[in-house]
């Protein structure tokens, strides 16, 4: 009996094998072909003017240090405490 249930084993095991050596020998694989490209977006062009039109605005984003940049170079050295 065990006899028979090791050779049940390795003949299934054999034929994993062969299925996996055959699965992975076959031949080139051709990728499915892509689909169409896209129209382009009419959005786009303009979204990208937008983008290089932006200027940082330091009174919107830190309007704390607006003070500091308008000060002279030793005031604003010394403001910020690196004055020796």
């Amino acid at each position: 009996m065990e006899n028979l249930v090791r050779r049940l084993f390795i003949a299934i095991a054999v034929v994993a094998v062969v299925l996996v050596a055959a699965g992975c020998s076959a031949g080139p694989v051709h990728p499915a072909a892509s689909p169409s490209p896209l129209p382009p977006d009419p959005h786009t062009a303009s979204a990208l003017l937008k983008i290089r039109r932006w200027v940082f605005d330091l009174v919107l984003s830190n309007p704390g240090a607006v003070k500091l940049y308008r000060m002279p170079p030793q005031q604003y050295v010394a403001a910020l405490g690196c004055a020796h």
